[in-house]
């Protein structure tokens, strides 16, 4: 009899010490994993501010890029009528050139084929005279001709030049920018892509945290330092307050252990401070109620509790770590209620209510 109770005590003792040690060992995990998780975190939301930071630049690129748009439709303005000019002082000169070609051909066909002749087949002083200033207008004329397509073509030559130069100086603006965007582009596909594998990092050390958070609630070792403040977990007006109050079904006066904030149906409630949620459960009254603890302040532990919602509102597991401002459920209509709201209460122990109002912000 003695050697049995004797085995049974050691069986006993070897499995307390089994499970201190598993705890001992949850713990230590917990820590690491934890640290790890902050890591991958500040990763992620290094990586997050880098891809927001090229968005920016690309919507800066899109206001740039209208603005080169405008100048080159401006440009496109300029080009318009200085192609219509150009048109018009190519016809002007070749309607100068036939005029010479038909003054050179009018000459031969009178058998004038140069000044000198003109003037040896003077007939006397005066015709000589008067030939004589014949060759010197069409000298004059010839000089005017020349002079007018030299200018029209210099002109001509200038314009076209112009127009090269701002074609060019547009075509320059519009590789540039394009060049620019798509190396901005390529940059914030390789951020997305680290980003995509640093939240399969942290989805991976999410589920190991959940599985020692889930051994730590259950061995009642989950301990670690409140940080507070705690943010108000929906974005609504508070309409019923923490204390005393005429019940509104029962219509006696009961003590409202937490805060009321009505609100559509769906409306999103958010994680009132960094924390691991240790119940998610049905709870008469309260319709489906969830749990999140904190961390121990002045060695109480502190949990903030959320009710009303439906069960398929929930978006958080037991054991989950979520921080600040992260949405755990939504607003629903279950339990006791007389409309759609959140009762959201603030518990600095296991079983003791506060007035939530002394921990929010």
């Amino acid at each position: 009899m003695k050697k049995r109770s004797w085995i049974a005590l050691s069986s006993a003792s070897v499995l307390i010490a089994s499970i201190l040690f598993s705890v001992q060992v949850s713990a230590e995990n917990a820590s690491k994993i934890q640290e790890k998780f902050k890591d991958a975190q500040d990763e992620k939301n290094k990586l997050q501010s880098q891809i927001d930071a090229k968005d920016m630049e690309l919507k800066e690129f899109e206001q740039k890029r209208e603005q080169i748009q405008g100048k080159i439709d401006e440009i496109q303005k300029d080009i318009t009528p200085i192609e219509d000019k150009l048109d018009r002082e190519t016809t002007a000169l070749n309607k100068m050139e036939s005029q010479y070609a038909d003054l050179v051909s009018n000459m031969y066909e009178e058998g004038v084929f140069s000044p000198l002749a003109m003037l040896l087949q003077s007939k006397g002083f005066d015709d000589f005279i008067a030939n004589l200033d014949t060759v010197k207008l069409i000298a004059d004329r010839k000089y005017d001709l020349v002079s007018k397509i030299k200018e029209g073509r210099n002109q001509v030559k200038k314009q076209l030049d112009d127009l090269v130069a701002r074609q060019n100086l547009q075509q320059q603006e519009v590789d540039k920018a394009k060049k620019l965007y798509l190396e901005l582009v390529e940059a914030k596909k390789k951020d997305d892509s680290a980003l995509t594998e640093a939240n399969k990092i942290i989805e991976q050390y999410s589920e190991e945290m959940i599985d020692v958070n889930k051994s730590l609630i259950a061995s009642g070792k989950l301990n670690f330092s409140y940080t507070g403040p705690m943010k108000t977990p929906i974005n609504a007006s508070m309409t019923s307050p923490f204390g005393l109050r005429k019940h509104p079904i029962y219509g006696r006066y009961i003590m409202h252990q937490g805060i009321d904030y009505p609100s559509p149906t769906g409306t999103p409630i958010y994680a009132a401070a960094d924390g691991v949620v240790v119940s998610s459960r049905a709870s008469s009254g309260y319709g489906w109620l969830l749990t999140i603890y904190h961390g121990h302040k002045n060695g109480v532990p502190i949990y903030s509790r959320y009710a009303h919602s439906y069960p398929n509102q929930i978006k958080a597991r037991v054991g989950e770590h979520v921080t600040k401002g992260k949405q755990v459920t939504s607003v629903g209509a279950n339990g006791q209620v007389t409309g759609a709201h959140l009762h959201f209460e603030v518990y600095a122990g296991e079983n003791n209510a506060v007035n939530p109002t002394s921990y929010l912000q």
